[in-house]
């Protein structure tokens, strides 16, 4: 016989029924390591553990690129900024508020952020599909990791718009006006 199944009644004594199986089969042996005992809960808490791993990983790496794309969006503002002097000196010398000016930016950041979020989704559900189409595997689709993310996303751009929309308005309507 190369191995057998052994069933507790009580799941609660797992471990100390693996301790004495253990112990009767290195008697049995004479103390020779030629056997492997597999213990169920083991292999599942080392399959939560290598998941926790894998989240956290992928976590950094969802973190790291929403990083990332943050400072790409503040650069992509910044030059916006810098491209549309004459348009928010207008816009100050008409009587917009720097509030406003700071709302417009602000609401073209998000934007951004929002269509980039939808083409990560719909990238990653296109990529997902077909990976599982290719493997044989079954997707599940839950909606609220996907409106977190592209939730996320929007924040992730109101954050990273904030240093811009500031710059925008806090410039001089008189000098931005002047300038080429």
């Amino acid at each position: 016989m190369d191995r057998f199944l052994l069933r507790l009644d009580d799941p609660q004594r797992l471990a100390a029924g693996a301790g004495v199986l253990a112990a009767v089969l290195d008697q049995r042996h004479a103390g020779m390591a030629d056997y492997q005992l597999i213990v169920p809960q083991q292999l599942f808490q080392q399959h939560q553990q290598t998941q926790r791993i894998f989240q956290v990983v992928m976590g950094a790496i969802a973190g790291v690129s929403l990083l990332v794309g943050g400072i790409g969006i503040m650069n992509i503002m910044l030059a916006n900024v810098l491209e549309r002097r004459r348009e928010i000196g207008l816009l100050r010398a008409l009587g917009a508020r720097r509030r406003d000016v700071i709302a417009q930016f602000l609401r073209e950041a998000t934007v951004i952020c929002i269509a980039g979020a939808l083409l990560g989704l719909v990238f990653g559900g296109v990529l997902a599909y077909l990976i599982a189409t290719f493997a044989g595997w079954q997707v599940a689709w839950a909606p609220l990791p996907i409106l977190l993310s592209a939730g996320f996303c929007a924040v992730v751009g109101l954050g990273f718009g904030v240093y811009p929309a500031r710059q925008a308005a806090q410039l001089d309507p008189i000098a931005a006006l002047r300038h080429d």
